[in-house]
């Protein structure tokens, strides 16, 4: 199992981070390689339960069926993979002022064994480093941004 453990921030509250990174609909503008995600079953977003197929592309493309498995306003959201590449995440948000927040994601994958889970953990080691920066990067821009925008509409 390989752990991925990261700490960002954003000039923006807690709730405005929590709302947009829990849409799901939103993650292919910040999540590095996503190449699609879509709701499947019949939980609807953001909810225990709720189930996404999806493809990312990180050295090699990686397709996994995805629900949330704990969600708390404001707090943290929870996934694992039921199927494809097995994989667990978790987001948790923390208030650092009235407009400033913390997020902190932890990512727990496991590879297949053998010479496929070799070949597969060569193709996407180079990656990881990339996609959290990258990641990270998009991240905060794009809510620092909707946020600079909502209130100028304001």
């Amino acid at each position: 199992m390989v752990h991925i453990h990261h700490r960002g921030e954003a000039a923006v509250p807690i709730e405005f981070a929590f709302e947009y990174m829990s849409d799901f609909d939103h993650l292919k503008d910040w999540l590095y390689g996503l190449q699609n995600a879509k709701l499947v079953g019949d939980v609807p977003h953001k909810q225990v339960g709720a189930t996404y197929e999806g493809a990312a592309r990180i050295g090699a493309t990686l397709k996994a069926k995805v629900r949330i498995t704990e969600i708390e306003q404001n707090r943290f959201l929870a996934t694992e993979s039921v199927s494809g590449f097995s994989f667990q995440s978790r987001w948790e948000f923390q208030e650092l002022g009235p407009e400033r927040g913390a997020l902190i994601v932890d990512v727990d994958y496991q590879l297949p064994g053998g010479l496929a889970g070799r070949a597969l953990g060569a193709a996407i080691e180079p990656f990881v480093a990339i996609a959290i920066r990258h990641t990270e990067s998009k991240l905060r821009h794009a809510l620092e941004e909707r946020y600079r925008m909502r209130d100028a509409a304001v």
